[in-house]
């Protein structure tokens, strides 16, 4: 936890405002007016007190917050807080005092605490305690993240300075909190519950903030996506090695072609995946991917072709002879060609390619043949057919 105080108030203000106080008639600071020698140095009958330390050195800026102080000569002293408050059932022994804090007035401020007796008080001592005002947020940014928790968030409000933990729902504190101003707050996330909206509240030794609907966080489900297979056809008998790209692949458990599941394989990150593909039948299906919040959502992206390509039709089938125009293939199992022949030793360029068309541009041919195109993927070849001979003209 990560939060910054104001700095001390320098001791010059401490006697300057001392001073104000004897000016005013304040008793306890009246022996101070002509010089900072107590009036107890001077003979009276109680010694100076002093002040060590008080504990806890920060608390709500309401006050009723219980304390323990020590120091020396606290026999009957009354304890003072920003040199106008005295605390409350105040019990002391010659060495330590306990009682309860007043309100404060300036919070987030480190301020004196003062011993005062009959006729001297410990006010040069230095020892100080800090009021806070109870914490408010008023937004999270941004508002919503994944159930497994590690997103990155801004919560702004007011009096944020001091905060001790920040909860996303009851027990689920952020991590790595950093409060730089009274405004601003940053936090990585606690996992959480996918689906559920839970209130996010700084907790600082003022108190916590309230809940409310400015200061909510939903948890979104973290399901896998699949954005790319490489390659995505094969052989009908599978066998071959399949990389799968996408999203929250961590606690992947399973991963499915179709029906049938992956027989083996291992995701190497939150990102990646590489699977041994199982058998299957000529065709297309989706490649899902299992993690323990569900199945990815089927997309173009997770196609994966069984067998070779097929050509069913040719648009145009004729063309001259230098090549050049466009020809639209259609057929099945298309999506990863990676080339297409014009006859043996001839293949088109400009190649684009969905799982049921093609578009290239045919190559040169000889003067008035014809030749048959045929598509070439990861499983194969299409077979030549009638409907996949295209004639050259002159």
């Amino acid at each position: 936890m990560t939060s910054t105080a104001p700095a001390r108030t320098p001791r010059t203000w401490w006697r300057a405002r001392a001073t104000a106080l004897a000016a005013a008639g304040v008793m306890a600071f009246t022996a101070l007016a002509a010089s900072p020698v107590s009036a107890g140095a001077a003979g009276a009958a109680a010694e100076r007190p002093t002040v060590n330390s008080i504990s806890p050195a920060v608390g709500p800026a309401a006050g009723g917050q219980q304390f323990t102080l020590t120091g020396t000569n606290l026999l009957g002293a009354k304890i003072l807080f920003e040199f106008e408050n005295y605390a409350t059932n105040v019990v002391c022994t010659a060495t330590s005092c306990t009682g309860t804090t007043p309100p404060g007035k300036y919070a987030g401020q480190p301020q004196p605490v003062i011993a005062v007796n009959d006729t001297d008080n410990s006010w040069e001592e230095n020892v100080t305690y800090t009021h806070y005002r109870v914490p408010q947020v008023t937004g999270v940014s941004p508002a919503s993240g994944t159930a497994a928790g590690g997103t990155q968030v801004t919560i702004t409000g007011q009096d944020l300075t001091g905060a001790t933990s920040i909860t996303f729902g009851p027990g689920r504190k952020a991590t790595d909190v950093t409060c730089a101003e009274p405004t601003v707050c940053t936090a990585t996330t606690p996992s959480g519950t996918a689906g559920a909206a839970v209130d996010v509240q700084v907790t600082s030794p003022g108190g916590t903030s309230a809940a409310g609907t400015a200061a909510r966080f939903a948890y979104t489900s973290p399901l896998p996506t699949v954005t790319a297979l490489s390659p995505n056809s094969g052989p009908v008998a599978g066998g071959n090695l399949v990389t799968i790209t996408g999203t929250n692949f961590t606690g992947v458990d399973s991963v499915a072609f179709g029906t049938k599941y992956a027989a083996s394989g291992n995701c190497s990150s939150d990102t990646t995946c590489t699977m041994r593909v199982p058998a299957g039948v000529t065709g297309i299906v989706d490649v899902r991917v299992h993690n323990p919040y569900g199945w990815s959502a089927p997309v173009a992206a997770d196609r994966y072709a069984y067998g070779p390509p097929t050509i069913t039709a040719i648009s145009p089938a004729t063309g001259p002879v230098g090549g050049g125009n466009k020809v639209t293939l259609t057929g099945t199992n298309l999506a990863d060609t990676t080339a297409v022949s014009f006859g043996p030793g001839r293949n088109a360029t400009g190649l684009s390619c969905t799982a049921t068309s093609c578009t290239v541009t045919a190559p040169a041919g000889a003067s008035l043949s014809k030749v048959p195109v045929q598509a070439v993927n990861a499983a194969g070849t299409s077979p030549a057919a009638g409907a996949t001979m295209y004639s050259y003209g002159r």
